[in-house]
């Protein structure tokens, strides 16, 4: 004979072999909390030891609306105990099922799968010794085509969009890659039927993240309202293993005035100085809606804060980490000059394993990391431009003109994915180089002379070029020469004294390797980049 679990909020039945109280009412915590961390555990813990027949009342509640013997059914299906979730099941009701269906017809899919019954109370002793266990099994056997495949939970009710729903999954499958499991709002999200039937439909194919990506030091700004959910954690965990002296801050400031929020990241980020940003998209509750047009991608907050970064230093790495998708909004930030864009993906979006998804947003923040040398790059840009339109009288409109958009065609070669942005970018450099060395001096008969009255006539016309390391005396006088030449009449700067000759005669050098030289490889780093653009910059302030 078949032994009997009657689970009920009262012990009424006699005719089973145990009882267990279902005493949510006296609980504190949510129906999901309950059955989660309390219910489950004393029920599995009964199942470990002995196989029963689970006969469930369907209410659990005197709230005959609530269907909470129905809920737990599905928590009993989508179970870890693998001694649990395929026992038959008899639920206890004056109700048939269409009218179950009719009047829950979110959970009332249950009873048109396998191993799960309906009976009225008088029936139930017949029904429990009918019931061959060896079904189990081949209900085991084929559990997602008998019963995944045939159900349909919906999304909990405070979910109020698909943002919400991926939102809440990616923390989930993320979570799982780093086993975090400690965290109560990670805990929270696990608990729902909802994300649990998800995962069982979907199986996503989780890996663990491990290994150092990067050891340079880097400062990063994460900026997002639902930091709290879980993410914070997340990152914090995921930089620490991957980035491990980098530093992840988080913006902490309020996000219910949206105005207020955008002047005060403004501030935060000018103040704080930031190499990379994550930024989600929606940080305003006016942001969650599913009406995609140009205003509205224009007016998403997010957008808003990465147009006030853009137009203060457009060398802050910037990467968008929002649950929105569309590919109208994909292309309107690309346009913006973002670093990259990671999706928080939806349960229906499992093509992509969370692991990969992953892995994508570390490489965007090693790049960022790489790339972190544009924000000081474009800083000494900003100043020549600056000076170069307001102060250099000492240099032609013509020239000055050609050198201000040689300087703005530089950054952006700088922030293109262009393979050989590198060589190009130290091409542009060094023509800027030349601009403003002919600019300001002349050669004539081979002696280098001062223009425009910058200063006196140089003291030695044709110079012995032997008091200049590095610098050589060819069959003409070289930019490099010439730009040592007015460094030290004009500057008053000596040769021994600065690293700025050094990076006029590396630039010289590989650039004339690159220009004359078929078979020596030209390397060019960002380190270079950044030390030419100085020394540029150096060499226009002295001037204005």
């Amino acid at each position: 004979m078949n032994k009997a679990l009657f689970i009920s909020t009262v012990d009424n039945y006699i005719n089973a072999d145990k009882f267990l109280e279902f005493d949510f009412l006296k609980q504190d915590n949510d129906i999901d909390e309950y059955i989660s961390d309390n219910f489950l555990v004393k029920l599995n813990s009964i199942i470990d030891i002995q196989q029963y027949v689970i006969l469930i009342e369907i209410f659990l509640s005197s709230v005959t609306s609530n269907y909470f013997g129905l809920k737990l059914a599905y928590y009993i299906r989508l179970s870890n105990n693998e001694k649990l979730k395929y026992l038959p099941i008899i639920m206890i009701t004056d109700f048939d099922v269409l009218t179950i269906k009719n009047k829950k017809n979110d959970l009332g899919e249950i009873f048109f799968t396998p191993n799960i019954l309906i009976s009225r109370e008088e029936d139930i002793k017949e029904r429990i010794n009918k019931i061959n266990f060896n079904v189990c099994e081949e209900f085991k056997n084929n559990f997602k085509k008998d019963f995944i495949d045939k159900i349909e939970i919906p999304s909990p009710t405070d979910n109020s969009t698909q943002h919400d729903i991926s939102n809440e999954w990616s923390i989930y499958q993320w979570s799982r890659c780093l086993n975090i499991e400690n965290n109560s709002e990670i805990k929270s999200i696990k608990k729902k039927l909802y994300i649990q039937y998800l995962t069982e439909k979907y199986k996503p194919n989780v890996s663990n993240i491990t290994g150092v990506i990067n050891n340079d030091s880097s400062s990063i700004l994460y900026i997002d309202d639902n930091k709290e959910q879980g993410w914070e954690v997340i990152l914090t965990k995921l930089i620490k293993v991957k980035f491990p002296n980098a530093t992840l801050n988080l913006y902490n400031g309020q996000f219910s005035d949206k105005e207020k929020l955008i002047n005060e990241v403004e501030i935060y980020i000018k103040n704080n100085k930031p190499e990379i940003v994550i930024l989600d998209l929606r940080l305003h509750f006016n942001d969650n809606t599913d009406v995609y047009d140009n205003d509205f991608i224009s007016n998403l907050t997010g957008v808003k804060i990465l147009e006030r970064i853009r137009n203060f230093n457009k060398g802050i790495q910037i990467i968008i980490f929002s649950a929105t998708g569309k590919s109208l909004i994909l292309d309107f930030l690309m346009q913006k000059g973002i670093l990259g864009y990671v999706k928080k993906l939806s349960p229906n979006e499992n093509i992509i394993p969370t692991f990969e998804n992953i892995n994508k947003f570390c490489n965007l923040v090693k790049f960022g990391i790489e790339n972190k040398y544009l924000i000081n790059v474009y800083k000494n840009i900003e100043e020549m431009n600056l000076h170069l339109s307001n102060h250099l009288s000492n240099i032609n409109l013509v020239r000055r003109n050609e050198l201000i958009a040689n300087l703005n065609i530089l950054f952006e070669i700088l922030s293109s994915t262009n393979s050989n942005k590198m060589i190009y970018a130290m091409l542009t450099i060094f023509k800027c180089f030349e601009i403003l060395v002919k600019s300001l001096t002349e050669v004539n008969s081979r002696k280098v002379y001062l223009l425009n009255n910058c200063i006196r006539e140089t003291s030695h016309s044709l110079y012995n070029f032997a008091i200049f390391p590095g610098c050589h005396y060819d069959n003409y006088v070289s930019i490099r020469n010439r730009a040592h030449i007015f460094m030290k009449e004009k500057l008053n700067i000596l040769p021994l004294t600065s690293n700025h000759y050094q990076h006029v005669t590396d630039i010289t050098l590989k650039r004339n390797n690159y220009m004359h030289s078929n078979n020596t490889p030209i390397i060019v780093v960002s380190s270079n980049i950044h030390d030419w653009v100085i020394t540029l910059n150096f060499i226009v302030n002295k001037i204005s």
